[in-house]
């Protein structure tokens, strides 16, 4: 107990498997807290499955997961297959000093949680963040962090040019002592 008979309250912290936490019963934690879980896991099946776990063990008053990652376009369809799949709501800061698209470098905070819209309430006065809201418009639009248009026929990445320029480059193989060009 705290001063004035007011209870306080615990921080627990857990080493384990984040797609899997045996030891964390469901609905007891107010606060669960990713620092960059989501970056090292490989493949949206075990980061679905983290996620999983962590909203299992969030309070069903408002609990909420808050996610510190790096930039990544896939994050936001993942955060958006999160949300439908377990009820969750979820908002984004992107914190940097610009835009990533101009070399900025930024990480990306996420809250994600099921009464979010009443929580997020509180902090309305702060008002809105045009950076976050300019790059998650762009990776909707594109699925690039970097990128402003979807990428045209024209962008196409080939090899080579056309057939002309390999049949040069060959050639100019064929002039090199010690290579010999395929046929």
């Amino acid at each position: 107990r705290g001063g004035a008979g007011k209870r306080m309250r615990t921080v627990r912290c857990e080493v384990a498997d984040a797609r899997n936490l045996a030891t964390v019963a469901d609905g007891v934690a107010a606060v669960v807290v990713d620092k960059g879980t989501l970056d090292a896991l490989h493949g949206d099946t075990h980061k679905m499955d983290m996620l999983r776990e962590c909203s299992r063990c969030l309070r069903p008053d408002g609990g909420v997961i808050v996610s510190v990652s790096f930039p990544a376009a896939a994050r936001v369809k993942l955060l958006d297959m999160a949300a439908a799949e377990l009820g969750l709501q979820w908002r984004m800061r992107v914190v940097s000093d610009g835009d990533p698209m101009f070399g900025h470098q930024a990480v990306f905070v996420t809250v994600l949680g099921r009464h979010l819209d009443e929580v997020m309430e509180a902090g309305a006065a702060e008002g809105r963040h045009e950076l976050s809201e300019n790059v998650l418009a762009r990776l909707r639009r594109t699925g690039s962090l970097l990128e402003e248009e979807l990428p045209g026929e024209d962008d196409r990445l080939t090899l080579f040019d056309d057939d002309t320029d390999a049949s040069a480059d060959a050639d100019a193989d064929a002039s090199v002592p010690g290579i010999t060009p395929e046929r």
